[in-house]
């Protein structure tokens, strides 16, 4: 006899546990250095504008949304990230 499927969960409990596994993953200390590593790379602090290259800015625009993706899923404050980058020392890593 074949088992009836499980309940599906509404969308409010799928991107409440969606929203966890992202909690999980970026709250440890290796997500934390993952998420700063695509600070950098992924236009938090710099412009995704490309003089003359509108597929270029488009390019850069999308690296961009995936880290304000994570960022939302999170919850992560965007205006801590932006503190992040007025804390750190100049020239510095």
């Amino acid at each position: 006899m074949a088992q009836p499927e499980p309940a599906k969960p509404s969308p409010q409990e799928a991107t409440e546990q969606l929203e966890r596994h992202y909690a999980r993953c970026f709250g440890s200390e290796d997500g934390k250095a993952v998420l700063a590593d695509l600070m950098q790379v992924c236009f938090v602090h710099q412009s995704t504008y490309v003089p003359g290259c509108t597929d270029a800015m488009l390019i850069n625009e999308g690296c961009r949304r995936v880290l304000l993706r994570i960022a939302a899923m999170t919850r992560m404050e965007m205006s801590e990230v932006y503190l992040q980058r007025a804390r750190k020392p100049a020239g510095g890593a």
